[in-house]
């Protein structure tokens, strides 16, 4: 499949820095099957289990329990902020030598099923790949994630490297991060079975199988993680699951000035990050989750930052007129799995082929909402 470079526009920017915003007023957590073990007005430290039977979700901040909240059928667990910081004590393991037992063991403990399921099986590997490329425009939350923990990267991959043999040990990341490439190789001329690849701004080598074809590696005998999945990994391993705290890109044309990646508390209200640090520019926007090309339009009262968002965009909202289908095939040439997406026009019915890449909107001369139709959503 020959991928594409997508078009950008020249005014929407980034900075290459990361802004802290971890004092929010209030957390929201949402609610699971599992029973709650907090109660209304009662007080919860920071790193409290919220739910019976579930070590992954603690509350990032301490602080009092105020009530549930109900929105667009979902709800939530919701937090007061005491500021105060007073947390569980955890006693984080003492590991001077990582092994595929203790690996698979943090892993049990922690029901982290994707990845028990990953390496459970995972025999000798040739090649380790980690994927630091963000695939959506206007998002740098991969890139700064590897910036803010390149240690733990390195010293991760340097060890899982060692317990699975593997002669090639790669850092993916865009060539035309420039600024950060310097730093990297500072970093990484100390780990000397590690090297940097550098690939093209190419759309879809975000997603591991597209960037282990772009790198000519065979998936049979290679283990490609993003950076998120092997972060996980470290804080399953080394900090007993616990990470209270995530990077978000806040970026779009309705922002006055460059968007920004944020440090922020999970769980908390993304409508609160944005009006306590940006001066929007329009009056007629809307929100997109997760990124233009992949994303959903959303309503940010509505949006509660969880582990899954990487990227808010906020945007001028513009009527894009819609026009009829003339049969150009566009969206057939460009689809990684070839869906004839004007059959999918035609018939009103979902393909569950789709990997949701979004190409088939970005190509259409004719502003279809071609990606929602086949998702069965229009």
């Amino acid at each position: 499949m020959r991928l594409i470079s997508l078009n950008k526009d020249p005014n929407i920017s980034v900075k290459e820095e990361i802004v802290t915003f971890l004092n929010p007023d209030y957390v929201y957590i949402p609610i699971l099957k599992e029973k709650l073990l907090v109660k209304q007005n009662t007080k919860v430290l920071k790193g409290s289990y919220i739910f019976q039977n579930n070590l992954a979700i603690t509350s990032p901040i301490s602080g009092k329990v105020i009530g549930l909240k109900v929105e667009k059928g979902y709800k939530y667990v919701v937090i007061q902020n005491d500021f105060q910081e007073k947390r569980v004590n955890v006693k984080r393991p003492n590991i001077s030598h990582l092994s595929i037992k203790i690996l698979l063991e943090a892993l049990e403990k922690h029901e982290a099923k994707n990845l028990l399921n990953l390496f459970r099986s995972l025999k000798k590997r040739q090649n380790i790949i980690i994927n630091v490329i963000d695939d959506e425009p206007y998002c740098k939350t991969r890139i700064m994630l590897l910036k803010e923990n390149i240690t733990n990267v390195l010293n991760l991959l340097s060890g899982l490297s060692l317990l699975y043999h593997s002669e090639k040990n790669i850092v993916a990341i865009k060539a035309q991060e420039s600024s950060l490439i310097d730093e990297c190789l500072n970093v990484i001329g100390s780990y000397p079975n590690i090297n940097l690849a550098l690939v093209d701004d190419l759309y879809l080598l975000g997603q591991n199988h597209y960037l282990l074809e772009h790198l000519k590696y065979d998936a049979s005998s290679s283990l490609c993680l993003t950076i998120e999945e092997l972060l996980r990994l470290y804080d399953l391993i080394y900090n007993n699951g616990y990470s209270h705290e995530k990077l978000i890109t806040i970026s779009g044309s309705a922002i006055a000035g460059a968007g920004q990646v944020f440090k922020v508390k999970k769980y908390t209200d993304a409508h609160e990050l944005i009006i306590k640090n940006y001066h929007l520019k329009a009056a007629d926007i809307q929100y997109v989750k997760n990124g233009l090309m992949r994303g959903d339009i959303t309503l940010a009262p509505d949006l509660i930052i969880t582990d899954d968002i990487n990227i808010i965009n906020i945007m001028k909202k513009e009527e894009d007129k819609c026009l009829p289908c003339f049969n150009c095939g566009k969206c057939v040439s460009i689809c990684p799995v070839k869906i004839d997406c004007r059959r999918v026009l035609k018939q009103k019915r979902r393909d569950p082929r789709c990997l949701n890449c979004g190409l088939c909107n970005y190509i259409c001369p004719s502003n279809i909402k071609l990606k929602e139709i086949i998702r069965g959503e229009e």
